[in-house]
């Protein structure tokens, strides 16, 4: 499964692979267009994304 978020610096989508099987993430992952930091927290059931939240990960 990918996951797919719009840059919260730039909006340009970007598309993230995603491996683990978890039902909550956290993490930062860094625009291939600007270069900044997303931190992107989301939260699947039943393989499906029922919450995503994208802010700056410069905290």
């Amino acid at each position: 499964m990918a996951l797919t978020i719009d840059c919260f610096f730039c909006y340009e989508k970007i598309v993230i692979p995603n491996e683990e099987e978890f039902s909550y993430s956290e993490f930062i992952w860094d625009c291939d267009v600007c270069c900044n930091p997303n931190l992107i927290k989301y939260q699947l059931k039943n393989e499906e994304i029922i919450d995503l939240k994208v802010t700056s990960g410069n905290e």
